[in-house]
């Protein structure tokens, strides 16, 4: 990006309009003088603390799911979701006519996925979107890692920028490896705005919650956008009803 250069005029009235107009401006980083700024390992445990307490849950949604690469327009499915935190899933979803596309289960680091309609089912290793080989154009899995993954961070490793109404905390996901999350979080509550993973300081993954409301006491995103560029994914979730339930019971999510 070039910049242009203005010779700075002697008034001082025109040197405090120019503060003031980027002062007003709410993309800018507001200057912070050290220790100004909240830790990122604060800040992440509190948003990840306000999904905890929203406690099991049963949601229904709508997912709209695009791939680049693919000949046919949007598949769109409908779907039930049932989460007991914090790493408990199991998401059943639907084709327009009504049929089960698939149910999946997901305990802790293991799933199970039964796909009907081919008579197929498959366990493995569950696995997040920056995996090698994990499929993100798989509803259920992405759905079963937006609702149980926890981001955080050390605070050696965390660098946090302040905006107006929003915090960003950036730290590389692993050592060795030249992925970096970024997590934005709100100002006020910490509610979770948007992550986003850079490979090798390209956008690979990003992902939006929007449409917050209340459930439970906890502001909750009815709205999630995921973007894979690096794979030609989109995959947009609607969410119609949130439940806070009871705890579920254990053959729920029963894989074996």
């Amino acid at each position: 990006m070039s910049a242009s250069f203005v010779p700075r005029p002697a008034s001082r009235a025109y040197g405090a309009l120019c503060v003031a107009a980027l002062l007003s401006c709410g993309c800018g980083a507001r200057p912070a003088r050290p220790g100004d700024l909240p830790s990122g390992a604060a800040l992440l445990e509190r948003a990840v603390s306000q999904r905890r307490r929203v406690g099991p849950l049963v949601a229904t949604f709508n997912a709209r799911i695009k791939r680049s690469d693919a000949w046919f327009a949007a598949t769109s499915l409908t779907g039930v979701l049932a989460v007991q935190p914090p790493d408990h899933l199991r998401v059943r979803l639907f084709l327009p006519a009504g049929p089960t596309a698939q149910d999946l289960t997901v305990a802790g680091d293991r799933y199970r996925l039964l796909l009907p309609l081919e008579g197929r089912e498959e366990q493995g290793a569950a696995c997040s979107p920056v995996d090698s080989g994990c499929d993100t154009a798989n509803p259920g899995l992405l759905l079963a890692w937006l609702f149980t993954h926890e981001p955080s961070c050390a605070d050696d490793d965390c660098t946090v920028a302040r905006y107006r109404d929003r915090y960003e905390v950036s730290a590389p996901l692993a050592a060795g490896q030249l992925l970096v999350t970024t997590v934005t979080v709100a100002a006020g509550d910490a509610t979770m705005i948007a992550e986003e993973i850079l490979r090798d300081g390209h956008p690979d993954i990003r992902i939006e919650y929007s449409d917050h409301r209340l459930v439970a006491g906890v502001p909750t995103p009815y709205r999630i956008e995921f973007s894979d560029e690096r794979n030609g994914v989109r995959i947009a979730l609607g969410i119609n009803t949130y439940r806070p339930s009871p705890p579920l019971p254990a053959t729920t999510f029963a894989i074996d």
